[in-house]
């Protein structure tokens, strides 16, 4: 008997092989089709040869290939005929752990996913997401359905943004030198404005005076608030974890006397709330003539949310290649990743200040005799921030590109670069509208621009940005200069898309769940009217035909038929009273299930005893309480059928995290590990996913059988 208890396949593809995958619902005999194709079923057969995805259909007991799409084909290197030559093992490593894994979740699920490696014609190994269903076809043969998608070229493309991150080193940082204390201090100031500007959390530091200006984005980015943007060098080593402290500050001293001209370290860094921050940061030394520090300019960037995701998706990964002894704490971790999900992080869109203070420039003469030293500093800054800097002169149409546009996409940066540098690489359907945005910008009378859009890499990928700039306007409200920043989202936003894709399946596997135990309650009225209620009525029509035939038995038929009549009114009364809802309204759940207990030790011989450990009729709603209720009815109805047992211990209680049902009996018990007939585990389970709640089963034969089922309460 197969059951299946959920299904990702694409429903194109369950109407082309005409079968009828219901959770609820056994499937026997499938009546075949004419020989005579549709038109309806030549789309369908066109639509599964075509689907992007990669499917095969392979016979359960021998695992040969019987049907397979052209996506199957190109994935593997196959031609279809050869394709129909081989077995699963010729495409699947079905010796790996994960495979028998799945194949073992798949023979007692009826369905099952997993991540597996696939081979290629030419020998080589793919990494795989698989799905896989069993379903019976029109000859009663089992047969399994497998989705196969492609993980290689996405790790591959990860790896690659990886490794290129990890090679920005200030090692090629041109530094400027300073030769007087008052281009030094023009500096500063250059410094100091570009450190509002930027997503990163620019800093200063005078060696020789001690201070260290920070910019405003410290107190978005990491939450301290710092009077006059100026720290102590203590300040910052009080912030450093506190194993880390003293290797941080020993590598800066080496360095600082090595002679060397450039700074790099990754350390975590204690927010104002007390959290800590993954940073990775990076600084360029400045030396006077005897070649002595004097001073650092440098970028912190704060990569926790990156490398949290980087973690979660590692996580999945090593669940599925996790070893069949783990599977319990596997189970657990999915479900806390799925719940923590649902609290994506969107602050890292918000990383700039609001107050950006925009320095005025006087007059275009002085524009002009310090345009080449502005040039200087601003490569040098652009060299140390993690994004894109660009500056855009409005009166002359200069228009130049930090080192980072390069680094972040791939372009090679021009000495003399344009507008268009920049606007030629805007994705096409974004590119008008953002241009607009500029424009009216400029027009008005805005100090600040923003805007998110796609852009063009080098390598014809698209990467999703966020702009934010600042306008400089003269005295008379004209812009003159636009200073502004382009910071890369598309590894943060890919990520955040995959665990969003996680939760939006999660939710549509309960809903689901939910839509099949509603059937499967159908189904069983349906049954029970048809086997039980039905066969009392016929049987009662009968002795009514017998006794209008007269005779001495006349009365003894009529009497028979009157019995039959009463216990079917009987059976409909028991069959009403298990579907209304007003018990649980008008008494409430504890009475509901004292009632249950007491009518079936009416008619079976057996003793059921109920405990009611602080559970709060009031803390629940009705909805809530009819589904623990119906999961208390299944496995009585489980338990009368099957078990045998001689009594049954229902328990119900509740803290304050959470309310435990626990169902338990001593008869012939089973063995969890192999798959049972019919669907009232499944539905139990099923129950208690669509209320946050986990149902588990621990039983073996002759030890009877104990069921817990656990929901989790949401925090007030």
């Amino acid at each position: 008997m197969i059951w299946l208890i959920k299904l990702t396949l694409p429903r194109t593809l369950i109407s082309m092989l005409n079968i009828s995958l219901h959770p609820h619902k056994k499937i026997t005999g499938i009546r075949k089709k004419p020989p005579v194709r549709s038109t309806t079923g030549l789309l369908q057969h066109l639509a599964f040869d075509n689907t992007i995805l990669a499917n095969i259909i392979t016979t359960v007991s021998t695992g040969k290939i019987i049907m397979i799409n052209n996506a199957a084909c190109k994935l593997l290197g196959y031609s279809k005929r050869e394709l129909l030559t081989k077995n699963r093992s010729d495409v699947f490593d079905i010796h790996e752990s994960s495979f028998i894994k799945m194949l073992k979740q798949r023979t007692a699920d009826g369905h099952s996913s997993a991540m597996v490696p696939a081979i290629k014609k030419n020998g080589k190994m793919l990494t795989c997401e698989i799905t896989s269903a069993v379903f019976r076809d029109g000859a009663g043969t089992e047969t399994a359905i497998t989705t196969i998608s492609d993980l290689s070229q996405r790790i591959l493309k990860q790896k690659i943004i990886d490794t290129e991150k990890e090679k920005n080193v200030s090692g090629n940082i041109v530094l400027a030198r300073l030769k007087s204390d008052g281009r030094l201090a023009d500096n500063s100031r250059w410094i100091q404005y570009m450190a509002k500007a930027s997503y990163d959390v620019m800093w200063d530091w005078d060696i020789a005076g001690g201070g260290i200006y920070v910019g405003d984005s410290l107190e978005e980015v990491f939450g301290y608030k710092v009077k006059g943007n100026t720290v102590a060098f203590s300040d910052f080593n009080a912030c450093l974890a506190h194993g880390e402290k003293h290797a941080v500050k020993r590598k800066l001293l080496k360095i600082l006397a090595s002679g060397s001209n450039g700074w790099n370290d990754s350390y975590m860094f204690r927010r104002h709330d007390g959290s800590m921050a993954a940073t990775i940061s990076r600084a360029s030394i400045i030396r006077d003539e005897k070649g002595k520090a004097v001073r650092m300019i440098g970028a912190i960037q704060d990569v926790s949310r990156i490398q949290e995701l980087k973690k979660k998706l590692e996580d999945q990964l090593a669940i599925h290649r996790a070893d069949i002894k783990k599977e319990k704490k596997v189970a657990a971790t999915i479900s806390q990743s799925i719940l923590k999900q649902k609290k994506i992080d969107v602050q890292k869109e918000k990383i700039i200040a609001d107050n950006i203070v925009l320095a005025q420039l006087k007059s275009d003469a002085r524009l002009a005799a310090n345009n080449e030293l502005h040039i200087e500093k601003f490569n040098l800054t652009s060299k140390l921030s993690f994004d894109g800097i660009w500056d855009w002169n409005l009166l002359t149409n200069d228009f130049f590109l930090g080192e980072g546009f390069e680094e972040l996409f791939g372009y090679t940066v021009k000495s003399a670069a344009s507008m268009d540098d920049w606007s030629s690489h805007l994705h096409p359907s974004d590119k008008t509208k953002v241009e607009k945005s500029l424009q009216e910008a400029i027009a008005g009378s805005a100090t600040r621009w923003e805007k998110s859009y796609r852009f063009i890499r080098s390598d014809g990928s698209v990467a999703r940005v966020f702009g934010r700039a600042s306008i400089v306007r003269d005295p008379d409200g004209r812009a003159i200069r636009m200073i502004g920043v382009i910071h890369d989202l598309s590894r943060q936003k890919e990520l955040e898309e995959k665990l969003e894709l996680e939760i939006r399946l999660k939710q549509k596997q309960i809903a689901e769940a939910a839509t099949d135990a509603k059937d499967a309650e159908r189904s069983d009225i349906g049954k029970e009217l048809h086997d039980n209620v039905n066969q009392l009525l016929g049987a009662s029509r009968l002795y009514l035909d017998m006794a209008k035939q007269g005779g001495k038995d006349m009365g003894k038929y009529i009497s028979r038929s009157s019995e039959y009549t009463l216990t079917a009114i009987e059976e409909i009364r028991k069959l009403t009273r298990g579907l209304t809802t007003d018990i649980i309204k008008n008494y409430g759940l504890c009475e509901a299930v004292e009632n249950i207990a007491r009518d079936t030790m009416e008619v079976n011989p057996i003793k059921i005893s109920f405990l009611r450990k602080g559970f709060m009729e009031n803390s629940v709603n009705d909805k809530f309480k009819l589904n623990v209720f119906r999961i208390v009815q299944e496995q009585l109805n489980n338990i009368l059928k099957y078990a045998k047992a001689k009594k049954i211990v229902i328990s119900l209680s509740q803290n304050k995290t959470s309310i435990t049902l626990v169902v338990s009996d001593n008869g012939i018990g089973f063995d969890t590990a192999k798959k049972q007939r019919g669907i009232g585990l499944a539905n139990i389970k099923s129950r208690a996913a669509a209320y946050n709640g986990n149902a588990g089963f621990v039983s073996q034969p002759g030890l009877g059988c104990l069921l817990t089922v656990m929901f989790l309460l949401a925090a007030k």
